[in-house]
């Protein structure tokens, strides 16, 4: 079953900010840039490495929430298709890791 994940809406994406910190993720709402995450004291290669997948963090748990939603209305197909089983399995995880459970 797919819970919620709350999160600031709008566009993340990773940016260079020039004020002592490498890189940050921010949450781009009616125009205006949030901060939501910091990415400190590492090399600048490195700190983008981390921003991004931080940046595409929304995109992606909604990308699983739809893929989970998708195969749990699936009817016919047998439950011991292990390509399935994992497939369903590392969403589920991952949905309830981003939903804090």
């Amino acid at each position: 079953m797919v819970g919620k994940m709350n999160y600031t809406k709008g566009e993340w994406k990773a940016c260079d900010i020039s004020y002592a910190i490498s890189y940050a993720v921010v949450a781009i709402v009616k125009g205006r840039k949030i901060v939501v995450a910091d990415i400190h004291n590492q090399p600048n290669d490195e700190a983008l490495a981390n921003a991004n997948p931080i940046a595409t963090s929304p995109d992606l748990y909604e990308a699983c929430k739809t893929t989970v939603e998708y195969l749990e209305s699936l009817t016919g197909i047998p439950q011991n298709i292990p390509q399935f089983n994992k497939a369903l399995g590392l969403c589920d995880k991952a949905l309830a890791k981003a939903e804090g459970k």
